[in-house]
Parts: C-alpha cells; sequence; structure tokens
C-alpha cells in the first residue's frame, strides 16, 4: 500500500500521532484529508534512516499547528505515542485533536492525566467510525491554516476557497489581489505577515464573521471597499502609514476600537461611514484632511477632536452623527465642505475658528439641537451676532440656530442674501421681518419653520430658490411685494397650511401659484 504525501516544507501542518499497526485503518484517511481537502500532514514514517528520531519528532510536534492522536488500543499503549502525546501538550498553542479509530476503551492512567479536558471525537459511539466519519469530524476541528485553500502565484494571493475558516499568509506573499476573500462568509481569522505591501480592493469586503483586524507596518497601500461590510468587524489596529481607499472599513457595525498611526495623512472618503458602533476615535495628530462622508452616519460618535494639524474637512464629513454635542473647529481649519455637519442632531455649540476661511452650504442643515454659534473674533471672513451665523460684512446670513428662545426676529439691514436652509427647523420662530435690502432667499431658508405664520417678502427680493418655505405647515399668509421678482424655484410652499394665501403684485407669481395650485390673490404692495 503506497503512503500518502508527507509536508515537508515550513507552512503550518497537522502532526498526525497513531499506532504503526492501525495503519491500514488511517491511511485511507491521510489520503483523503491529503487529496480532496489540501490538508498539509506530517506523520512518523517520514523518518529515515539515520535520523536522530528523538529530536526531529520533537521539532515536528513543537512546530505543528495542530496535534491528531488516533486513539486505539494499539496507539494507548505505545510508548511513542504517549510520548508525543506528552510534548504536544507541553505546548499551549497547538491544538490537539483526540479522535477514536475504534470503539472507545478504558484510557490508561497516564493518558486520562493528558486528555480528560479535550473533547474526545466519537467518545461515544457504538462502533468503530467510518473513514467519511473520520474525515468529514477532522475537517469540521482542524485549522483552516494547515490546508492549502489558497493559490500563490509570484508572491500574490489569487484565490481562496469558499469555506476558509482563518487565513495565515505565509511569508511569501507580499500582495492581495482585489476581492479574493470577498463574501468568505466563514472567514474569521486573518493574520497577515511583515512581507504584505498591498491589499487589493474589496478583498475582504463583507466577510462578516471576522472580528479583529491589524494591518502590519509593511502594509503600504489597502484598496478601496477592502473590509467594507464586514459587520463583525470590532477592533482595527493600523500599525503604519498608509494610503487607505475610499470606504474601506464603510458599514463595519460593530466596529468600537479604532487605533490609526499617528502619521497618517488623511482619512478618505467614506473610509468609517456607517460604523454605527464607533463612540469615539482619537485623530492622528499629523493628519491634514477629512475626505468626503468619512464618518457619516457614524450616530453613536459621541466625542471628536480634531487635531490642529487638520486642513480641510470635505463634503458630509460628519453628516448624520447624531450623537455629537459640541465641535471646536480649531485654529489649522481653512474650508468646511458642504453638509458636513448635517442631520447631526445632538449638536448644541459649534465653535469656529479665526482661520477658517470657507463653510460651505448646508453644513449645519439639520442641527435641529444648535443653540448657539460662535466665532473668533479674529476670522476673516465670517462673524457671530447674537449667536447667528453670518459674512464678515453680515451681508449674508448663513445659519440661525434652530433652538434660539426668539419667537420674533428681525434680519439685519445689512443682508442681501438669505443663504440656503439659513433658517431651516427653528420650531420657535413665528413671524420674521426680512428687510427690503435682502434680494435672494436661498434653498430651503425656512424649511420646516413649522410655528411661521406670515411672512412679508419685499420688494428687493428677486429670486426665491426650492423648497424655500417648504414644510411651514401653520404658513398661511405670505406677501410677495416685488412686482420684478425674475425666479421662483420648485415646490416654495410645499407642506405648508392647506388655508395659505399668496398675496401678489406680480403675474409670474399669480401663473406660478396657479401652476403650483395654490390659492392667491392680487393686493396692492403698499397694504402691508
Amino acid at each position: 500500500m503506497s503512503l500518502p504525501q508527507i509536508y515537508e516544507g515550513t507552512r503550518p501542518y497537522v502532526f498526525v500521532s497513531y499506532a504503526h499497526a492501525d495503519g491500514e485503518k488511517i491511511f485511507p484517511v491521510f489520503q483523503k484529508l491529503i487529496s480532496e481537502y489540501s490538508y498539509r500532514l506530517w506523520y512518523d514514517s517520514g523518518l529515515h534512516s539515520g535520523d536522530d528520531w528523538s529530536q526531529k519528532l520533537t521539532s515536528k510536534i513543537e512546530n505543528a499547528t495542530a496535534f491528531v492522536v488516533f486513539l486505539s488500543p494499539n496507539s494507548i499503549t505505545s510508548r511513542h505515542v504517549i510520548s508525543e502525546i506528552s510534548i504536544a501538550f507541553a505546548h499551549e498553542n497547538i491544538k490537539v485533536i483526540p479522535i477514536w479509530l475504534t470503539k472507545p476503551v478504558k484510557l490508561p492512567t497516564n493518558l486520562t492525566y493528558y486528555l480528560s479536558f479535550t473533547q474526545h471525537a466519537f467518545a461515544n459511539a457504538k462502533n468503530d467510525p467510518t473513514v467519511d466519519e473520520m474525515v468529514f469530524e477532522l475537517d469540521r476541528v482542524i485549522p483552516d491554516s494547515t490546508r492549502d485553500i489558497s493559490k500563490i502565484e509570484n508572491g500574490v494571493l489569487c484565490s481562496c476557497e469558499d469555506g476558509i475558516h482563518d487565513l495565515i499568509l505565509p511569508e511569501e506573499v507580499t500582495e492581495i489581489s482585489d476581492g479574493v476573500c470577498k463574501n468568505k462568509k466563514y472567514l474569521n481569522t486573518v493574520v497577515f505577515t511583515g512581507n504584505l505591501r498591498k491589499i487589493g480592493k474589496e478583498a475582504f469586503r463583507n466577510c462578516t464573521a471576522l472580528k479583529n483586524i491589524t494591518i502590519p507596518r509593511g502594509v503600504k497601500y489597502l484598496g478601496d471597499s477592502a473590509f467594507r461590510d464586514c459587520v463583525g468587524i470590532e477592533e482595527l489596529v493600523i500599525e503604519n502609514e498608509i494610503e487607505l481607499g475610499e470606504r474601506a472599513f464603510e458599514n463595519c457595525r460593530q466596529l468600537k476600537n479604532v487605533k490609526l498611526p499617528s502619521d497618517l495623512k488623511e482619512i478618505y472618503s467614506g473610509l468609517f461611514n456607517s460604523c454605527k458602533s464607533l463612540t469615539h476615535i482619537s485623530l492622528p495628530n499629523e493628519l491634514v484632511a477629512i475626505g468626503d462622508n468619512a464618518f457619516g452616519s457614524c450616530d453613536r460618535l459621541e466625542e471628536l477632536n480634531i487635531p490642529m494639524s487638520v486642513a480641510r474637512i470635505d463634503d458630509s464629513a460628519f453628516v448624520g452623527c447624531s450623537s455629537l454635542r459640541q465641535i471646536d473647529i480649531l485654529e489649522g481649519v481653512y474650508k468646511i465642505g458642504k453638509n458636513v455637519f448635517k442631520d447631526c442632531i445632538g449638536l448644541k455649540s459649534i465653535n469656529i475658528s479665526a482661520n477658517l476661511v470657507k463653510i460651505d452650504t448646508g453644513s449645519l442643515r439639520g442641527c435641529i439641537s444648535l443653540e448657539s454659534i460662535q466665532v473668533n473674533p479674529r476670522n476673516k471672513y465670517y462673524k457671530s451676532y447674537e449667536g447667528v451665523l453670518f459674512n464678515k460684512n453680515k451681508s449674508k446670513l448663513i445659519c440661525y440656530p434652530p433652538v434660539k428662545n426668539n419667537e420674533v426676529y428681525e434680519i439685519p439691514d445689512s443682508v442681501s442674501e438669505i443663504d440656503d436652509w439659513a433658517f431651516s427647523d427653528c420650531r420657535n420662530l413665528k413671524e420674521v421681518i426680512i428687510p427690503d435690502s435682502v434680494q435672494r432667499i436661498g434653498e430651503g431658508a425656512f424649511f420646516h419653520c413649522e410655528q411661521l405664520e406670515k411672512v412679508v417678502i419685499p420688494y428687493s427680493v428677486d429670486s426665491i430658490d426650492d423648497t424655500a418655505f417648504r414644510g411651514c405647515s401653520n404658513l398661511k399668509e405670505v406677501y410677495i411685494q416685488s412686482k420684478t421678482i425674475k425666479d421662483l424655484g420648485w415646490g416654495i410652499f410645499y407642506g405648508c397650511s392647506n388655508d395659505l394665501v399668496v398675496y401678489y403684485c406680480s403675474d409670474i407669481v399669480k401663473k406660478y401659484c396657479q401652476n403650483q395650485i395654490f390659492k392667491s390673490e392680487e393686493f396692492k404692495c403698499d397694504e402691508v
């Protein structure tokens, strides 16, 4: 009978202990495990004449990942098998797997000592297990790292088997190709080596059983969506500066602990988007930019300290971070993109530094708990007046905090433009006095101002943008004094009171109301 192939190499393998008298029963099990399941096995028929039996055997056991011992009346009385078991149990990192080759018999005292804390396969069997039964059981419990279930070409991991449970990369691997382990639902452990340099895009996407990930120092590039949708990951450690692809950890919903390298320069788009268990994160001291949607919908993120090094916060970076309470925009930040803090419903205050140059439209939209906005007086582009955010010369009203207690607010007569979403969700306001200096009312400017009952839009206004008064459910009277208004946007009065009447002086407004099926009446402009 030809013997199954014995593994001689440096990759993880299984040491098999057995009595030679049982070889005829065991070798078919070996053969199936090797040929059909790709396990790497070593057993003592690999010794050659002249070998130092004791030294080599000990070395092979100590370097094994798993130790399988076939128990039978022959093996439990074999001094060699007993010696091998004692060596294996002396090393805690070796997984010991006892399996009954025959119907179980009483173990001698010395073996009972070693094996009493280990579950034996077929310990309650009424009959001798078959070859297929033993192979099935061993395939369940032997670590995947001892199998050739991956294809490696020129140092690149090219493929992995669907049933893989753990992936321990050999030293030869320097790159993981795109999508190589995508959707491997049983994969729960990944160990990267120090020689790895690149992890491709979507390499581990939707590997839902992964728990902990450490990206070692040698890795220079992590591809787009590399661990996206790995909903079980709880801890992430990145040991050194790395180019992180977009959405690399998006939707890792159990991610709680993140350690980023101190010299990381940029957090790319969507990197931690929808990481809903993330409560805090220490941003690197050398961080320069926070990308689009980087922390979007991290709705448990309570604390955020933006380092002095950060110069740019891109669009929607913290959109939907509903647990944030306060944001301090430090001296280094010169630009805040669109919708950066949109729908941060817990945000109560924001402090803007002296160096901020640009805060884009809608950055504070949906911050329904916002009480005040403070701007450093040295800022050359913005100012805060009574907690309301304006540009420096107060020609543009940018944001009125929704929780301000005023029922009536008179816009300063320096204002020529009410910015997009400027008064959105201001639910205490019953009246806003718009001066005749205002020329433009921006998109959603008074969106969802539920208490607003009456608005007079002065003759100076020549454009009202989309959804400007949408959702103002108590708005019953709107007077548009302008006879030369040029632009009326889409859905300006959608969601307003059913009793709303729009009073007009212009045929353009009249036609708009007819098209939108709103009640309207002509009036003389000097009547209001």
